[in-house]
C-alpha cells in the first residue's frame, strides 16, 4: 500500500524535530507500511532536484584531520551502505562553481540509505558495482572507483578539510562519498533503484507533494 501523504507525514517529523516533542509512530496508523514508503519524497519541496547512487560509510571511530591517510580512513569505518542523495541546488539553472557548491550545502537536498550495513573488511570498494533504474528501466551503472578512484579515499580527504577546520568525523557519523554517475533529474510518480554489488538495494519514490 503506498503513502498517499507523505508530505503531511514528512511536515509531522519536521515539526517534531523543531519542537523536541515525539510523534506517535506511523505504523501504528497503517502497519502495511513499508521501506519504500519511508523514502517517499515530496517533490514541492525541492527546487530543481536530481538524484544519484552513492557508497554511503558509517565512522566507528574518530577520525581528525589533517595527515588522514586511506589506510586510516578505512580502519576508522565501521561499515558500508547503499544509498542515494538528491542533489537541489538554489543556484539557478545549476550555473555553479565550486565556491557557490560549497555555500550551498554542497547542493545537498536530501539522502536515503539502506539499514543494511556491510563491513569492509576484504572488500575493494573501486570495484563495487551499481546498477540505477528509474520505474524499472535501466538509467545507468557505475562503480566506486568513480569517486575520487576509490570512495574510502573521499572519507580521508573531508577528515583532512574538516580538520583544517578543527572539526573531526566521530563515530555514528555517515559520509555520503559522492556520484558514481551522471546526475538524474527526477519527476513525481518516479520510483528509483540502486543496486550495489554487496550492498543491496535502496529504493526512492518520489511523490507529487503538497
Amino acid at each position: 500500500m503506498a503513502v498517499t501523504d507523505a508530505p503531511a507525514k514528512a511536515r509531522a517529523l519536521c515539526n517534531a524535530r523543531r519542537t523536541g516533542v515525539p510523534i506517535p509512530p506511523f505504523i501504528d496508523e497503517d502497519p502495511t507500511l513499508g521501506i519504500a514508503d519511508g523514502y517517499a519524497i515530496p517533490l514541492s519541496r525541492f527546487i530543481q532536484p536530481k538524484i544519484e547512487a552513492e557508497i554511503a560509510f558509517v565512522l566507528g571511530e574518530r577520525l581528525a584531520g589533517p595527515g588522514v591517510t586511506v589506510t586510516d580512513a578505512r580502519r576508522s569505518i565501521a561499515g558500508a551502505a547503499a544509498a542515494m542523495e538528491i542533489v537541489d541546488s538554489r543556484i539557478e539553472n545549476w550555473r555553479i562553481k565550486l565556491a557557490d557548491t560549497v555555500a550551498d550545502l554542497a547542493s545537498n537536498g536530501a539522502a536515503a540509505t539502506s539499514s543494511r550495513i556491510v563491513p569492509i573488511d576484504g572488500l575493494d570498494t573501486r570495484l563495487v558495482g551499481m546498477t540505477l533504474t528509474r520505474n524499472g528501466e535501466l538509467v545507468d551503472t557505475g562503480a566506486g572507483a568513480a569517486a575520487l578512484g576509490d570512495p574510502v579515499a573521499v572519507v580521508a580527504w573531508l577528515a583532512n578539510v574538516l580538520g583544517e577546520n578543527g572539526v573531526a568525523l566521530e563515530p555514528g557519523h555517515i559520509v555520503l562519498t559522492g556520484a558514481l554517475h551522471a546526475a538524474v533529474p527526477m519527476h513525481a510518480g518516479d520510483v528509483f533503484r540502486a543496486d550495489f554489488d554487496r550492498l543491496g538495494p535502496v529504493t526512492v519514490r518520489v511523490t507529487e507533494g503538497a
